[in-house]
């Protein structure tokens, strides 16, 4: 039972390699939005089960992180495929957000030696936010919406980096950069 968060999880990781499957075969229009509801709703069911449970492992929240990475990068794959001219126009936007997030990750690895798995209540909010967007954007396919997406990326990544810079050791489930603050104290 107390796997049931990892198998969710590994579902959300096998739908965004499907999704970037579809995308390179040039067949993504019709199955991208219920695929990506899907592994959406998973994101946000699979944390609950497990801090409702208290099910939570820092393997399962390492998981539940890189399958966030892989389902987001999809949804990059996904938009470069299907609206070129969309993500052209706010491509800084997106570079920025991909420097900073790889920043973030070299960080994190050189100096705490792993993944960062913070899910910060930020970085869910950010999610949430993120989700509804990605939905919007293909149901209006508005010019803002994907810069928004960018800068709540970025945002969400320099948070991890702050993070990152104040611990002394990996920690996966920091609640943000005051939790993170009240760990070092504490130690």
């Amino acid at each position: 039972m107390r796997n049931i968060p990892n198998i969710i999880t590994s579902v959300r990781l096998i739908a965004a390699l499907f999704i970037a499957t579809l995308c390179l075969a040039g067949n993504e229009q019709k199955l991208f939005l219920p695929l990506f509801v899907a592994a959406g709703v998973s994101d946000m069911l699979d944390g609950f089960i497990a801090r409702r449970f208290n099910w939570c492992t820092d393997f399962g929240a390492t998981l539940d992180s890189i399958s966030d990475l892989a389902l987001y990068l999809c949804v990059i794959l996904f938009l470069a495929v299907s609206t070129p001219q969309a993500v052209f126009k706010c491509g800084a936007f997106v570079l920025v957000g991909g420097v900073v997030q790889v920043l973030h990750w070299a960080f994190c690895s050189a100096k705490l030696g792993g993944f960062p798995a913070y899910h910060t209540d930020f970085s869910r909010l950010c999610a949430y936010l993120i989700f509804g967007s990605v939905i919007s954007f293909w149901l209006g396919r508005s010019d803002m919406i994907l810069p928004a997406i960018a800068c709540l990326w970025i945002a969400c990544s320099v948070e991890g980096i702050i993070i990152t810079a104040i611990l002394s050791k990996r920690t996966s489930d920091v609640p943000g950069i005051f939790a993170a603050l009240r760990q070092t104290r504490e130690i």
